[in-house]
């Protein structure tokens, strides 16, 4: 297992962008690299390649060659778990599970298929969850949010005014 930190992966603008969204400061976020071997132990399902401890601060994902990613996706997995361990300090639960997995999406920039959801869809996903979660999830945070991907504009108007 690798440990790093934030810092260490070039992330503080990312960090510094989740602490104003959330109004929430966090020191320090420990990432820990696990070989396929050691993240085989906490793996659930077989697409999981990453998941948040967010009582500890820290985020584990598996090695970038054995997640079946690019770069630039696996990086965003990275940010996906970060964004869990903001969402639990601030609400201190990982409830509505679709409202948590599409904030990480939509914050870590996974952009989902275009999709029709439903009250029932997100009533199935209060408490429980699949793969399709982060679809529902996505675009349920996008559909609140007028349609928008987050973006430089999209980013700005989710800031405080003075």
């Amino acid at each position: 297992m690798k440990i790093t930190t934030i810092e260490e992966m070039n992330l503080q603008d990312f960090k510094t962008k989740l602490e104003d969204i959330f109004n929430v400061k966090i020191d320090k976020i420990l990432i820990c690299i696990l070989s396929e071997e050691e993240f085989s132990h906490f793996r659930t399902a077989e697409w999981v390649v990453g998941f948040a401890f967010p009582r500890r601060n820290a985020v584990f994902v598996i090695e970038e060659h054995s997640s079946n990613r690019s770069s630039e996706e696996w990086l965003k997995v990275i940010k996906h778990e970060i964004v869990h361990v903001f969402y639990e300090n601030k609400f201190h639960s990982v409830m509505p599970y679709w409202l948590n997995e599409g904030m990480a999406c939509y914050l870590s920039g996974q952009q989902k298929f275009r999709a029709e959801i439903s009250i029932s869809d997100l009533m199935k996903y209060h408490n429980s969850a699949d793969k399709d979660i982060y679809n529902v999830g996505y675009n349920a945070v996008k559909l609140m949010l007028g349609g928008k991907e987050l973006g430089g504009k999209e980013y700005d108007k989710t800031k405080k005014s003075d």
